[in-house]
């Protein structure tokens, strides 16, 4: 049987999606995207943007491929199976449990050709899927899932009721998907979860990601590049501090602030104040200075007021990010926000606000790459660009470099080279 994939989303997904690739390529299945008898669809749920993107992509394949056992997945799918059914476009609909049964629930479709609907509805009581990767793809980047689910329940977020409770993948089963990774000769690792810093192991849940950290670095060869995915500030401790200074660890660290005044972080549930936030990203420059800091903002969210977002605004200027994604507040049903705040602010405040983010965030992109220009960094490559003519990489502070063709170059090399020019991301 043929079959395609189709992933949206977070890193956490891809790294499921390749989970289900290794599954159906063990079990006598071909890729093929042109021809498949089976789509299978990775759904994100994140933001409204994300479930909407989800549904058109269902309804896409579904009348694009007619005859095709289409099977969707994911946290859209997790919240909204209901309606998934009753509109009848998927065969097959898993949320974010039991997707490991994939083999399984093709089969038995195949025989009754009656329509699955195999999603639990009480995602807190999901325990982890002990599924590894173990799939050498074609990538030169490895990501590697450790933990799933989230207790934070920020109050604008969907993601605890669609993934469930925070809970952690064997300590000994991450060590052994390292050390394979190393043998299969990828550079880089991407250690990634939904709430990944907040990892913890054994029977007193003692040992936390800054042990495992610990114990990764142990195996890594001295040329090795990790790469830390995501890490809450409250989740930072004095080992995470000083294990960064390792410069296999690279020096990018993504910390979601969301919001830059007190007030609105307080609303969200944030779970730090300003002063709390700033003094993280400081202790990291302490011991990187020239750490990328990137992090993820959300306007327009309820009580957002013009002095608010301003106050906000200046807060992030201070904190002097390499980027930033901003994106407006939707109201997911379910949420306490969506429960007890009203969504007051404008749409097309929203959207003015989020402009003068991406304008900031262009400015700050600039003054931070501007620092390496004319000095080496060392790029990983990764693909070669047809539309350019070019390789691309990226650098250890995750810079975009493009270097002319050479007989010189393969993907996958890690090479050192002057960094020239500013690519615009935005």
């Amino acid at each position: 049987m043929k079959y395609f994939l189709y992933n949206l989303g977070c890193k956490v997904n891809y790294y499921e999606i390749s989970v289900i690739k290794k599954l159906l390529a063990d079990n006598g299945y071909f890729y093929d995207e042109n021809h498949p008898d089976l789509i299978v669809i990775n759904s994100c749920a994140v933001t409204h943007v994300s479930s909407h993107k989800s549904r058109q992509i269902l309804s896409r394949y579904r009348q694009k491929f007619p005859q095709a056992i289409i099977v969707i997945m994911g946290c859209y799918s997790q919240i909204d199976n209901q309606r998934i059914m009753a509109e009848g476009k998927a065969d097959i609909v898993l949320g974010t449990s039991n997707r490991y049964k994939i083999i399984e629930l093709i089969n038995q479709y195949l025989s009754s050709k009656q329509k699955i609907n195999l999603v639990d509805e009480n995602s807190r009581e999901f325990i982890y899927e002990h599924c590894s990767h173990y799939f050498n793809s074609e990538r030169t980047r490895a990501f590697l899932k450790i933990q799933d689910g989230c207790d934070s329940f920020c109050s604008y977020c969907l993601i605890p009721y669609a993934r469930g409770k925070s809970r952690y993948r064997f300590k000994d089963d991450i060590l052994a998907e390292v050390k394979y990774l190393v043998k299969m000769n990828y550079q880089e690792i991407v250690l990634v979860g939904i709430d990944m810093a907040s990892y913890r192991f054994g029977d007193q849940l003692q040992y936390n990601f800054s042990n495992l950290l610990e114990e990764i670095l142990k195996i890594l060869p001295s040329d090795f590049r990790l790469r830390i995915s995501s890490i809450e500030v409250r989740q930072i401790d004095d080992l995470f501090l000083k294990l960064i200074a390792d410069q296999r660890i690279m020096p990018h660290f993504h910390l979601p602030l969301q919001a830059g005044s007190n007030e609105i972080l307080r609303l969200m549930n944030r779970h730090y104040t300003q002063d709390e936030y700033l003094a993280a990203v400081m202790k990291i420059r302490q011991v990187r200075p020239l750490a990328a800091i990137t992090s993820d903002i959300m306007v327009g969210f309820s009580g957002e007021s013009d002095e608010l977002f301003s106050n906000g605004y200046e807060f992030i200027k201070k904190c002097a990010f390499s980027e930033i994604h901003a994106f407006p507040y939707s109201v997911r049903a379910g949420t306490y926000a969506a429960k007890k705040y009203q969504d007051d602010v404008p749409y097309q405040i929203k959207k003015k606000r989020v402009h003068q983010l991406r304008n900031l965030a262009k400015e700050m992109h600039q003054n931070y790459a501007a620092q390496f220009l004319g000095h080496k960094v060392k790029v990983l490559i990764e693909r070669y660009n047809d539309a350019v003519g070019a390789f691309e990489g990226y650098s250890e502070e995750y810079l975009k470099v493009f270097i002319p063709d050479s007989p010189d170059i393969f993907i996958g090399q890690t090479i050192e080279i002057i960094y020239d020019k500013i690519e615009d991301i935005y």
